[in-house]
């Protein structure tokens, strides 16, 4: 170190969140060094003119959360080095000089946001910001019961909002609406935090009957595996598609601004992802990734589907993992003497079941994990019996990755699987819901 130079060693505290600020930027007034905090929150600064100094750190969080981190002079002698410490105020401290008392009294959690335009970092002044959330209260007077939580408030001349009052804890939603324009529900999450940021985009009014906005991406598991079959809906609509065997999506027609999107897919639990939609020129690329569920075993999944409600009302055929494995069987058309009116045809890919030449149904769904897989017919009455159909169902779902098959034929589905049937008409068709190890599966 230069006799004439002084150094800054210390770390970045993130109070509001309770853990180091990673990546911040410290700045020391009159001099030409700065540092950056590292996944301890730790930084060096060397090379600091001797003198009086204020620091500041510069870091997205804070401006997200409108917080400002500048220390008073501090002295820095020549040749020495000095340690500093510089926190953030604690989420408490902020929403006290935020909130009223009254409104601390309703709740002690809060959350701050943004309402902007589509693009650009322009304001949307006196959107309407309403926050909901379902809690639980308890009293002497009225035991445990579930209660709704609403809140209120509107975007000032630069955009921000500041919902008081709370409930600790709590997990809701908050959405931006102004004039006929609205954003989804986008989650606002405070079990880890009593104050948390959100912002909302808010597409302008003329927009409104377009709808034109697209979002592409890729679904994948905790190990980057890609997440085949899932259903990939808008929040609060029937829009919705589902991925391909590489994860892949695309859904078209979207309303612009902040929107959320409902992620379900057996075995994983249900993810709700905000997306800004932006317009047809700049189509929305997300991924998604998937968090790993909890173990499960296979009764427990079978029972999560509706798989055991369904068999216990005695409508159908049931197989479980336990008789696949004592007939051991290869393929789902091995189990074929236990479901009646199909009969087992070739494919290029080994046996596949189909409805018999003479039998009421023409035609077979194959429903795997709740979404619809393939269609196949049954042989017409002129066809050979060597015809062979093309199918992936034995690569794609071994038996040995089945843990619970239903059977039903044609006028016999319950609704809520035919309800995930997409293919237009009514034809007259049997169907082989089928339900698979996910991960974290039989246990």
């Amino acid at each position: 170190m230069h006799a004439q130079l002084a150094t800054a060693v210390g770390v970045v505290v993130d109070s509001v969140r309770g853990r180091p600020l990673i990546g911040a930027t410290i700045v020391v007034s009159g001099a030409e060094a700065q540092g950056l905090s590292d996944s301890s929150g730790r930084f060096r600064i060397d090379s600091i003119p001797a003198g009086d100094h204020t620091m500041a750190v510069l870091h997205p969080f804070l401006d997200e959360m409108g917080l400002t981190l500048t220390t008073n002079k501090i002295a820095f002698a020549p040749g020495t080095t000095v340690s500093v410490l510089l926190a953030t105020p604690s989420a408490q401290t902020w929403i006290g000089r935020r909130c009223s008392d009254a409104d601390r009294q309703n709740g002690a959690d809060a959350i701050i946001g943004h309402v902007l335009q589509l693009t650009g970092d322009d304001p949307v002044t006196g959107a309407l910001v309403h926050y909901s959330a379902v809690v639980i209260l308890a009293g002497k007077d009225i035991g445990l019961r579930h209660a709704t939580v609403t809140r209120d408030a509107s975007a000032n001349a630069n955009g921000d909002f500041i919902i008081c009052g709370v409930p600790a804890g709590a997990l809701g939603a908050i959405r931006a609406t102004k004039g006929r324009v609205s954003t989804g529900d986008v989650p606002a999450d405070l079990s880890s935090a009593a104050l948390t940021s959100v912002t909302l985009r808010l597409a302008p009014d003329d927009t409104l009957a377009t709808h034109a906005g697209v979002v592409t991406g890729r679904v994948v598991d905790d190990k980057g595996a890609p997440v085949p079959a899932a259903r990939i809906t808008l929040q609060g609509t029937d829009l919705g598609t589902q991925t391909s065997d590489s994860g892949t999506f695309a859904l078209r027609a979207l309303p612009l601004g902040t929107q959320v999107l409902d992620i379900d897919k057996l075995g994983f639990a249900k993810t709700a992802t905000p997306v800004t939609v932006l317009g047809p020129p700049l189509p929305t690329v997300v991924a998604i990734a998937l968090p790993a569920p909890p173990p499960k075993s296979a009764e427990a999944q079978l029972v999560s589907v509706g798989f055991v409600r369904r068999r216990e009302a005695g409508h159908g055929v049931f197989i479980t993992a336990d008789t696949i494995q004592k007939r051991k069987a290869r393929y789902v058309a091995d189990l074929q003497p236990l479901m009646p009116g199909l009969i087992e045809m070739s494919s290029d890919r080994g046996p596949v079941l189909v409805p018999t030449r003479s039998g009421v149904a023409r035609c077979v769904w194959y429903v795997v994990d709740g979404f619809q897989y393939q269609v196949l017919g049954a042989p017409q009455l002129g066809d050979r019996i060597t015809i062979s159909y093309r199918s992936r169902l034995n690569d794609d779902w071994p038996a040995a990755s089945i843990i619970g098959i239903e059977y039903y034929e044609y006028g016999h589905i319950p609704k809520e699987i035919m309800d995930r049937v997409i293919t237009p008409g009514a034809p007259r068709c049997s169907m082989i819901a089928i339900w698979t190890v996910r991960n974290g599966g039989t246990s």
